[in-house]
């Protein structure tokens, strides 16, 4: 499994999943994530869960990730967290139910099987991202001295 965090600029993050993803591993990032002194600056949240192969989050498992965002969205109160997801029932059910478990917090949670979607519904616009593929690829064109290529 792999959790992947790019830093697209100082108020955009894409998380990209892949594998089998367990709970300890989903805490993890979302700690990593609150750890990074940008942190602070973040609106946006692009989780891109497409490519796992085996979702393996248990109730509880979703439930102490709610735990961790509920806290640390009291420190930064005005993240949008759009989750990418793939038509497949069982992810679609576990992004509903994070939702769910995060609604008591300031953030606002959507989920997407549209990239482009996505990026419109955290205010970025599509055209300033291209998408290569079927996995989320980005090349950030607003800052062409520090172009970032993600794949």
């Amino acid at each position: 499994m792999a959790i992947t965090h790019h830093w697209v600029s100082k108020e955009l993050l894409i998380a990209e999943y892949s594998g089998k993803v367990t709970g300890q591993e989903l805490v993890a990032a979302v700690l990593e994530i609150s750890g990074d002194p940008r942190f602070y600056d973040l609106r946006g949240v692009l989780g891109d869960w497409r490519n796992i192969t085996e979702p393996s989050l248990t109730t509880g498992d979703m439930e102490k990730t709610a735990a961790y965002v509920e806290a640390i969205a009291k420190s930064a109160p005005n993240i949008k967290l759009a989750t990418l997801m793939l038509h497949e029932e069982s992810r679609e059910a576990l992004e509903a139910f994070f939702s769910l478990l995060v609604e008591h917090t300031s953030w606002e949670t959507e989920g997407f099987n549209n990239p482009e979607a996505a990026c419109r519904w955290l205010g970025v616009a599509p055209e300033s991202v291209a998408f290569l593929s079927d996995t989320l690829s980005l090349i950030h064109i607003s800052e062409p001295t520090r172009l970032l290529s993600i794949s």
